[in-house]
């Protein structure tokens, strides 16, 4: 099932050079865009993924896939077979990950290997009840220990320590904090973003490892009107913080605002320095990600945007930032699902690798089954700082004119937007491809309807896809009788 789904999921899919096709990476269909993920990359390319639901139960699955969508580890459960749900992932000594998740109300973790083996079965970590923000989001220090953020059941944020296999070992309640808690563990620095109580806007706190606050809570949005719910965080090599925090300001389009917080003063550096603002009021900017580069000197920024004509989210939109907020790479679409419809796209997740490249994963809806699945592109770090026009990070060009759709005999395919082309394949609706065209004329080709030893295919639906230079784009066509 998996190999035909790569292919559908290339169906009205364009993406910018640098950018993966986007495969099929978790093997189960769901009926709705609710599928709550994470991911983790460890050794350069094996993709750790945890999701809900599995199998469309409340269960948590987990899988380890290479960035083409070859599994190392096939689609499984790592929760015990009881209703959870709100997954998420850390590395755990980059050898290994650390997977949470919630039974309703305690805290379960599990640890797996580089290739997915079990290290730790599924071992409760804590009982206590939550009251607003279910997710647990984590980090891990030098000495593989995992410091978590949590909501607990007045409303504060909880800030543990957590050494595998032993137990907690630190706790700590935030003053006056509440919900949508992050933290990123920097050297000695615990950086945490959370809610203010009772404002409900982003504030930042900072703890050393011993559990000492080494820098007092920082108010960092000051205004009404703002959601900063939907949040990233990361850091610099001088060990300065930064929050990349979707806005929603009072009788403003909507915005992508960064803040940026000294490491060792907590003086605000970046003051909601707005970095993106939606092209109309009513455009949703969803699940903002910021991604540190390989030398942490500079940061890519990923968000999903909707299609100022239409409803669902459409885009999977990216940049690159110096230090300073300035753009490497001006905003542009890495990913464009506007060409089908019924199409759309939601909760993204994004990492990046040691060497700066960046791996994300996204629920699609696939149109032919009426169901989502995750799937997953990755983004190659040379494209970064190639000085050649030519090379530079644009979206492509390339298109497909059809000389009728449907057709009956013969159909011809017009490539335009590259100087050569590779490949030029047809495909049947379930993956395979039944024939390779040679040019004709320039970039013109022919199709008879046949598959390559000449025998005539059968009347349905079939995709034609160009590939060149990297660059890809496909065409759906319907063959009548």
């Amino acid at each position: 099932m998996i190999e035909g789904l790569i292919l559908t999921c290339l169906l009205g899919v364009t993406h910018a050079q640098g950018w993966s096709d986007p495969v099929v990476s978790i093997n189960i269909p769901a009926f709705n865009n609710t599928q709550r993920k994470d991911l983790v990359v460890t050794d350069g390319d094996h993709v750790h993924q945890i999701w809900y639901p599995y199998q469309n139960d409340p269960r948590i699955g987990y899988n380890v896939v290479l960035p083409d969508g070859t599994e190392l580890l096939p689609d499984t459960m790592i929760s015990r077979d009881v209703s959870s749900g709100y997954p998420s992932m850390s590395d755990a000594s980059g050898t290994a990950v650390i997977g949470f998740w919630r039974e309703s109300t305690p805290i379960w973790y599990s640890t797996r290997d580089h290739d997915g083996n079990m290290l730790l079965p599924p071992t409760m970590y804590t009982s206590e009840p939550w009251l607003m923000w279910p997710t647990v989001d984590s980090d891990v220090d030098s000495l593989n220990r995992v410091h978590m953020v949590w909501n607990i059941a007045d409303g504060s944020v909880c800030y543990t320590v957590l050494e595998p296999g032993i137990g907690e070992i630190f706790r700590d309640t935030i003053p006056n904090s509440m919900q949508a808690c992050l933290i990123d563990v920097d050297g000695p620095r615990v950086h945490i973003k959370f809610n203010g109580s009772p404002d409900q806007l982003a504030d930042y706190i900072q703890y050393d490892l011993d559990g000492n606050v080494a820098i007092p809570t920082v108010s960092l949005v000051e205004y009404s009107g703002n959601n900063s719910n939907f949040c990233s965080m990361s850091h610099d090599s001088d060990g300065n913080e930064y929050i990349f925090v979707f806005e929603s300001r009072q009788s403003e389009p909507r915005r992508l605002s960064l803040y940026k917080v000294n490491g060792s003063t907590g003086e605000v550096m970046i003051d909601g320095l707005m970095i993106y603002q939606a092209p109309q009021g009513n455009v949703s900017l969803l699940d903002p990600h910021i991604l540190p580069t390989a030398a942490n000197s500079s940061f890519y920024l990923m968000w999903v945007e909707d299609d100022t004509e239409l409803v669902d989210p459409r885009y999977i939109k990216t940049a690159v930032i110096d230090t300073n907020g300035s753009f490497i790479e001006e905003p542009y679409i890495a990913y464009d699902y506007t060409d089908e419809d019924p199409q759309q796209i939601a909760k993204l997740s994004a990492t990046t690798n040691e060497d700066g490249d960046v791996f994300a994963h996204w629920s699609a809806y696939f149109p032919e089954e009426e169901v989502f699945y995750i799937v997953l592109g990755w983004f190659d770090h040379n494209w970064l700082g190639i000085e050649d026009e030519a090379a530079s990070i644009t979206p492509p060009q390339i298109s497909l004119a059809l000389s009728s759709n449907p057709f009956r005999d013969f159909l011809t395919i017009e490539v335009t937007g590259v100087s050569w082309l590779t490949e030029l394949s047809v495909y049947d609706i379930t993956g395979r491809m039944v024939r390779e065209l040679g040019p004709g004329e320039g970039s013109t080709f022919l199709w008879d309807g046949r598959d390559d030893d000449g025998n005539e295919l059968p009347v349905g639906t079939y995709v034609i896809r160009a590939e060149s230079q990297g660059i890809t784009a496909a065409a759906k066509v319907v063959k009548l009788d």
